[in-house]
């Protein structure tokens, strides 16, 4: 547009010079008109020139930031996709490191199972040959040391050891003295602490000298200290 106006106002610029010229000739007085005119019909040309220098430019720029544009869509468009990549990759990372504790879980539990089966079926073995083996049966001497143990402990106190001489007294040998102990429960802490309180009931003690005769009857210290504290020392 700005082109074909540029053509016409340079086509009327040349027209009027011509005129003008032609003007000076005649010596009409339609000169200085036509020189002005021409003047005018130039400056319109160098106007539409300018304009249509400026039209590219301004498309330019458009295209520029069309392109622009575009081109930040396109980084846009890539650092989402690098982003849904590091995602994904991150989530296949947590996806692994979830089966492999899974697995390994599962496989502590399988050794775990087997290591219980095994001593199961140890024992089981073991039992097997202890029956087929078969226990000796208990003798009539140490049924009837079980037996005195158990009357011994009805009505007083004892310490394992001191239980064990008791039998030995009554004229059980060792052997047989220590079977019928061994086959009673007892709690022998108990008997500590019962020991302590008939020694108190007939007669006094220190704290110390309660703890030594019961280790003289033959406890262990723990269990006499222990004794000492239950009846109040």
């Amino acid at each position: 547009m700005w082109m074909f106006l540029g053509i016409i106002s340079f086509l009327v610029t040349l027209v009027l010079l011509v005129l003008g010229v032609v003007g000076l000739i005649r010596k009409n007085g339609k000169a200085k008109k036509m020189f002005l005119s021409s003047l005018g019909a130039f400056i319109v040309f160098i106007v539409a020139l300018s304009l249509d220098d400026r039209a590219p430019v301004a498309e330019d720029s458009s295209s520029s930031k069309a392109e622009e544009t575009e081109a930040n869509s396109n980084d846009d468009e890539e650092s989402n996709i690098e982003q849904e990549d590091a995602d994904e990759e991150k989530q296949k990372e947590e996806e692994a490191r979830k089966k492999a504790e899974e697995e390994q879980a599962q496989k502590e539990a399988e050794e775990e199972a087997a290591a219980e089966e095994e001593t199961e079926k140890k024992a089981a073995e073991e039992e097997k040959v202890k029956e087929e083996a078969g226990d000796p049966a208990e003798t009539l001497s140490q049924k009837n040391a079980v037996g005195a143990a158990e009357s011994y402990l009805d009505y007083t106190a004892f310490s394992k050891s001191g239980l064990i001489e008791q039998l030995k007294y009554e004229g059980y040998d060792e052997e047989d003295a220590t079977y019928a102990v061994n086959q009673i429960s007892v709690d022998w802490r108990e008997q500590a602490v019962l020991m302590a309180q008939d020694y108190l009931d007939y007669t006094s003690f220190s704290r110390s000298g309660l703890i030594e005769q019961l280790e003289y009857e033959g406890f262990s210290n723990e269990d006499a200290t222990y004794a000492a504290d239950e009846v109040g020392y």
